[in-house]
């Protein structure tokens, strides 16, 4: 797959989750979130190998491509007010084999052009071009959308996914 077919693909997710009208930031951050996890789903399957891969991809990040004071401190709030809302989101997309849920359709298709998007390619540098064209389709939708930092997606998801880990285990242990 070119990098030109991720931002069509990213344009038929942004259409199927929340349509075609312009929409609040918030939803937009939210679909962020979910396209990015679900990019780091689609190569790492497992839980735990993903959160592995995403310490990895944060220390790339640090050196190579995301500037931490690009970080909006009213987006880390967002981030930090929302956190049960972000577990849901990554127990969502990891349990997604597990159910039928309609409203993620958009989502099983995302995972899988992803697949194919990542597959024989530098994850890394692969997953910090989708950041951008994603990012892009995002200012098409809302004029008004501040940057977020991919690094601060990134890091979400490595303290998100340690939290969701140490509860599976708890689960485990009862």
């Amino acid at each position: 797959m070119k990098q030109t077919d991720i931002s069509q693909y990213i344009s038929q997710a942004f259409s199927g989750a929340l349509g075609e009208d312009e929409i609040e930031v918030e939803n937009i951050y939210m679909f962020l979130i979910y396209i990015h996890f679900g990019a780091i789903k689609s190569v790492y399957p497992s839980i735990s190998k993903a959160r592995n891969e995403a310490i990895g991809l944060l220390n790339y990040l640090s050196k190579y491509a995301d500037i931490p004071n690009e970080e909006n401190e009213d987006i880390k709030l967002l981030f930090e007010s929302n956190k049960d809302t972000l577990l849901e989101i990554i127990e969502d997309i990891w349990n997604m084999d597990d159910c039928e849920n309609h409203e993620l359709k958009w989502l099983e298709v995302w995972i899988a052009h992803c697949r194919y998007f990542f597959k024989e390619t530098n994850f890394y540098e692969s997953f910090t071009y989708l950041h951008k064209a994603a990012h892009i389709q995002a200012l098409s939708r809302s004029k008004n959308l501040p940057h977020i930092s991919i690094t601060l997606i990134v890091n979400s998801f490595i303290q998100l996914s340690r939290s969701l880990m140490d509860k599976t285990k708890l689960i485990r242990i009862a």
